[in-house]
């Protein structure tokens, strides 16, 4: 008799976490909707939403070199401003590697933002010079 109860209750708790996590299953992560907002908020959610994502596409020293993010959806281009000079030993690698990670972000995480692609992504030093080819 206790057996019993015992197995009815482990086959009722696995029919309860296999039908709850069938309908999570279903459910997607809708895209962002630009619908409503200025270019403004958009160009604000996404520079937003990039600066905080990006967290996990760098390691700590590289991410630390961030200054801002400017986005611009007039002209679709994403602006990575560097604590960097173009005349830093190197710039050029690490505007290299700040630009794949934000490139492998956007890519990766399209439904989180506002962007309408293609856009072009530049990674600016501190001194105003381009850093990534």
């Amino acid at each position: 008799m206790k057996k019993d109860k015992i197995l009815l209750i482990g086959i009722a708790l696995v029919v309860i976490i296999g039908l709850a996590s069938f309908f999570n299953l279903g459910q997607k992560e809708s895209p962002v909707s630009a619908e409503g907002m200025s270019e403004e908020q958009r160009a604000d959610f996404d520079e937003k939403a990039i600066t905080i994502g990006l967290k996990d596409y760098l390691d700590a020293a590289a991410y630390e070199k961030i200054e801002k993010i400017k986005v611009d959806h007039k002209y679709k281009s994403i602006e990575l401003y560097a604590l960097m000079n173009k005349s830093d030993q190197y710039s050029s690698r690490a505007g290299g590697e700040l630009a794949s990670a934000l490139e492998k972000y956007i890519d990766e995480n399209t439904s989180k933002l506002t962007l309408d692609e293609p856009y072009t992504i530049m990674v600016m030093g501190s001194d105003g010079q381009k850093l990534n080819k």
